[in-house]
């Protein structure tokens, strides 16, 4: 299938040339192409995302259009059953985006869970993935105090308020939607 190997492509190239314009460019294809996300797909978007968490704002583009292209996917009804299977994978990328000091991958984290977070009532790993990111946990390496404080972090400036208050109001609606089911 052409679309697929094109989508494969475009999710490559990112990886290979590092340049902000190639990074935009790719991950605009692998939207436009509007190709079914697979496992691979997952792999490619993600996996990478790690190293560019460490490289400060270099990798500023590439988080930012990781982000936007899995809320292009998360947006497309007809992939409910694979978007559920690859929630505890998008949520936690969206928590790690939301941990940034660039206002662009903030807001894209936030975005991103804006996109995650309806699909979470799927199967029990999305249920896991959700209570594990709503309990402060001690236990980690770095301690963690939960998706709710990493919203938060957004009320203190004007360019990412109106972004946290919309997260802050799904993630309540979420958290009493699993409440109500427990």
């Amino acid at each position: 299938d052409l679309r697929l190997r094109w989508s494969n492509l475009a999710l490559q190239y990112p990886l290979l040339d590092r340049r902000a314009d190639i990074v935009t460019r790719s991950h605009q294809i692998f939207r436009f192409l509007r190709h079914e996300i697979q496992l691979q797909h997952a792999r490619q978007l993600l996996f990478p995302s790690h190293a560019y968490c460490h490289v400060g704002r270099n990798g500023t583009p590439f988080l930012a259009e990781t982000a936007a292209t899995i809320e292009c996917v998360m947006h497309r009804p007809e992939q409910l059953e694979r978007h559920c299977m690859l929630f505890p994978q998008f949520f936690w990328f969206a928590a790690a985006l939301c941990q940034s000091d660039a206002p662009v991958v903030y807001i894209s984290g936030l975005r991103l869970f804006r996109a995650v977070l309806p699909t979470y009532t799927c199967n029990d790993a999305a249920r896991h993935s959700l209570q594990a990111g709503l309990a402060a946990s001690e236990s980690w390496s770095r301690p963690f105090r939960g998706v709710q404080e990493l919203v938060m972090r957004g009320l203190s400036t004007a360019q990412t308020e109106e972004h946290s208050i919309s997260t802050l109001r799904l993630l309540l609606s979420v958290s009493l939607m699993n409440s109500n089911d427990n």
